[in-house]
């Protein structure tokens, strides 16, 4: 087996904690994949991803994973050149699947879904992915001809407790975005069953709002960033 390490990547500036004061962007990746010596990812031309979607409690919240890193991985694969299969098609294909295992065993295993799921859609690969990571942390500083400090403060407690920007934030105050998202994935070999590529990624990206940069505030564009860096980890070059 073939193991292979990822790296802590540092472009733009450090954090503003970490420099004591406002930043107006940094980036930072930090990724680590393992990998089987008989992985040969040229070998997948037709595959299928599925997401985790399993939900969890926090703050008396059911919370359900984003569907956005789905699509951005579909996206990204699909560029490389990898026929991806509709997902309504896997989706119900993964019941079809499930519903019949599990009437000759009252325990179904992933392997013998991956393997189901092959023989019926034609696939190379089944990529299983779960995002570990969708945050976003709004910071607000004083602006000339609008907010102090104290108010900024004030809007800062209350931006990042509902979660939006409102137009008067935006008119007042500066406004940085800290995003954070993650990946973790893993590719099954249809013909064997075997897993063949474990690994993930995760990214910390911060832009400061301005009228040029509406998209600042959302993390959609980080969570594209983060799918095409995973899907090169995943193929190579």
């Amino acid at each position: 087996m073939l193991m292979r390490r990822g790296v802590l990547l540092l472009a733009g500036l450090l954090s503003p904690a970490l420099l004591g004061g406002c930043a107006t962007g940094y980036e930072v990746c930090q990724a680590d994949k393992w990998q089987s010596e008989d992985f040969k990812p040229g070998s997948i031309r037709k595959a299928a991803v599925v997401m985790f979607v399993s939900t969890k409690t926090e703050q008396n919240k059911t919370l359900e994973r984003n569907k956005t890193f789905l699509e951005a991985l579909i996206i990204s694969l699909q560029r490389r050149g990898i026929r991806i299969v509709e997902q309504e098609v896997v989706n119900v294909a993964q019941r079809e699947a499930r519903l019949l295992l599990s009437r000759q065993s009252d325990v179904v295993s992933t392997r013998e879904i991956t393997e189901r799921l092959g023989q019926q859609l034609a696939l190379d690969a089944v990529i299983y992915a779960d995002s570990v990571a969708r945050n976003t942390v709004f910071e607000l500083h004083k602006k000339l001809f609008g907010a102090d400090e104290d108010e900024a403060a004030m809007r800062q407690g209350q931006v990042n407790q509902r979660g939006t920007i409102t137009p008067e934030d935006a008119r007042r105050c500066r406004i940085i975005a800290h995003h954070s998202v993650g990946l973790s994935l893993h590719v099954v070999d249809v013909a064997t069953g075997e897993i063949v590529w474990v690994g993930y990624r995760h990214l910390a990206v911060s832009q400061e709002y301005d009228a040029n940069h509406p998209e600042a505030v959302s993390t959609f564009g980080a969570v594209q960033t983060l799918a095409a860096a995973v899907v090169k980890d995943i193929l190579g070059q």
